[in-house]
């Protein structure tokens, strides 16, 4: 049996799993493939509770305990003792693997050291701490140790690409988008690519020698990805949206096995957005909405036929990026079988859509449920397989949809899920394509530590506003709310969202308050006083223009004075030793007795600025 010391009890299993990630991801750059680096874990494990016999299941155990490693599948342990044992390391004797005093690794030196883990741990450490302060800040509250732990589990499942949120998600997203000294952003960076790696090694430890991708995988993009593809949602989700294209299209040029497409539901939903910017522009009103996609397709545009050259150009861009619309009956009676959405799970969805409160945009909660069943029907009942495996997924932007897919109702142990988001899909597909972070270009802002932060943080400010304008326009038409409160509620929701390439350390303050500021006339009120401010900022403006202006204006006269002073004494001058010269060189008594009562004239002239006569 596996005994001895077990060391760093006191960290948590997120923590150990974190810092296990990063030693993975080191063991991976050396070129190290999966079965060699879990040996280093294993050599450790055995080598720190200083074991001589144990069986597969006891070292599994012994190596999950250490380093927090939970979901290392059996079969890639067993491949590992296997290659331990054909390198003469242990031997079989009963059923039980033993060490024997000759074993080489007893007095080899391991890559994984106590000193590499307690660095880390460190590291972590630090960044807690001031994790803490930072919310105590923003909360005015002190944490108890409850809700230390509550933060800690919250953070660490951040960088572990779990979907966990909590009331405390605001405040960690806000300081990670924060961070701004290089040591720590680096090891927040190291934790995010650890992180891709480990998950996207471990799962599927063989698909990683096969070059190609072996099974057609179909992507539907629903109609904000489609939107970030046409760059209707701005620079930042066009970037995302090319990262994860340009990796597909090189995966396809070895065989054209990821196709990506959208549902009619999708289509119809995106026409209804374009009819809805036409009867903005017809009706000559003020969008309430702020969806960047819809201004950007109001931007320029004067006449309905304006917006309908736009609808034109947008489906030629998804044509040409090879997106086509997929069509089938879902409603065929062979696929009665593995419909997923019966009475019971509908119920219960609809109930999860009322707790979460998100605001739809455009579609209805209907066609959320019918998305899972889509999937579900698509893979014939079936997920639970690897993501190189499962032919259908769904590809969103919306949190509110993942959650449903992640119900317990939806997705049991195991399974993949049906829903998932670009983030999810670039670094499987880049960990597939590049097989390590080594000597490769990375997608920059998909791997980039605080872009999950941004859009999350961005999503949550909108969703806050969206809630807000809802409130207003039940009281408006109640006649609880003025029309001047009314406008200042749409322009503060328009003027304040900031997209996520617009969050960052300098925004995330009055993000923050958005989204923690619950009441509807301090909201208001919050917006007039912005509006006051601005307009003494716009005075003090105006104020200190002027007054360069009439600065620059007496400095302009004092120079044109000093020029033309400067003529005048020119001319005096000129005219006096003229005057001199015929006096006593030319002897001409008249010629210099005029010459110099001009040089008199102008003199008095300068003097006095007056005429004799």
């Amino acid at each position: 049996m596996i005994s001895g010391e077990v060391q760093f009890e006191k960290q948590s299993d997120e923590e150990k799993t974190l810092a296990s990630y990063v030693l993975f991801k080191d063991l991976y750059d050396n070129k190290k493939d999966i079965y060699d680096i879990l040996i280093e874990f294993i050599i450790f494990t055995l080598k720190i509770t200083k074991t001589v016999s144990f069986s597969a299941v006891e070292c599994l155990d012994a190596v999950k305990k250490e380093f927090g490693l939970n979901d290392i599948p059996n079969a890639t342990l067993k491949t590992a003792l296997k290659r331990l044992k054909h390198e003469g390391y242990i031997h079989v004797n009963n059923g039980r693997y033993l060490i024997s005093a000759t074993s080489p690794f007893a007095n080899e030196g391991n890559q994984i050291t106590s000193n590499k883990l307690l660095e880390i741990f460190s590291m972590q450490k630090e960044i807690i701490e001031r994790l803490f302060q930072f919310i105590e800040k923003q909360s005015s509250s002190v944490l108890s140790n409850d809700d230390k732990m509550e933060i800690r589990e919250c953070f660490n499942s951040y960088f572990m690409n779990e979907r966990e949120q909590n009331s405390y998600s605001k405040f960690i997203y806000s300081f990670i988008v924060a961070q701004t000294d290089p040591t720590t952003k680096s090891f927040l960076n190291n934790l995010k690519e650890s992180s891709i790696i480990y998950n996207g090694v471990t799962f599927s430890p063989d698909a990683m020698t096969i070059p190609a991708w072996q099974k057609d995988l179909y992507i539907y993009l629903d109609m904000e990805i489609l939107f970030n593809a046409a760059s209707l949602n701005g620079v930042f989700y066009l970037q995302l949206f090319r990262e994860m294209y340009d990796l597909i299209q090189e995966i396809n040029k070895k065989r054209h096995s990821i196709k990506l497409r959208y549902f009619p539901e999708t289509k119809a939903r995106i026409n209804r957005f374009f009819e809805a910017a036409e009867n903005i522009i017809r009706k000559r009103r003020i969008p309430l909405e702020s969806s960047d996609a819809m201004c950007e397709i109001l931007n320029g545009c004067e006449t309905p036929s304006d917006i309908m050259q736009k609808r034109i150009a947008f489906w030629d861009k998804i044509n040409a990026l090879g997106i086509q619309e997929f069509d089938t009956d879902f409603y065929a009676t062979e696929q009665h079988k593995y419909n997923l959405i019966g009475e019971e799970i509908y119920t219960t969805l609809k109930n999860r859509l009322e707790e979460l409160n998100t605001p739809l945009s455009g579609e209805s909660q209907d066609e959320l449920i019918n998305f899972l069943n889509y999937i579900h029907i698509l893979r014939k009942g079936n997920s639970k397989k690897s993501f190189e495996e499962i032919s259908h997924i769904f590809l969103t932007g919306k949190d509110v949809l993942a959650k449903l897919a992640w119900h317990p109702s939806i997705k049991k142990l195991g399974e993949i899920s049906f829903v998932t988001d670009m983030e999810f899909i670039t670094n499987k597909l880049w960990v597939k394509r590049s097989r390590g972070f080594v000597s490769q270009k990375k997608p920059s802002l998909s791997l980039e530590f605080a872009t999950k932060a941004k859009i999350a943080l961005s999503s949550m400010q909108k969703n806050s506003l969206q809630h807000k304008l809802d409130e207003a326009k039940i009281k408006y038409r109640n006649g609880e709310l003025s029309k001047d409160d009314m406008i200042q509620v749409s322009i503060n929701c328009r003027t304040y969202y900031k997209s996520p390439n617009e969050v960052n350390n300098e925004t995330i303050e009055d993000i923050l308050d958005d989204i923690k500021e619950e009441d509807l006339q301090n909201f208001i009120a919050k917006g007039q006083r912005k509006k006051e401010l601005a307009d003494i900022e716009k005075d003090k403006t105006i104020k200190s223009l002027e007054e360069e202006v009439l600065y620059f204006r007496g400095e302009a006269r004092k120079r044109k004075r000093f020029k033309l002073n400067c003529a005048k004494w020119i001319i005096f001058i000129s005219i006096f030793i003229l005057s001199i010269y015929l006096f006593y060189i030319d002897h001409s008594f008249i010629a210099s007795i005029l010459a110099f009562g001009e040089s008199c004239y102008l003199l008095y002239r300068k003097f006095f600025g007056k005429k004799f006569f």
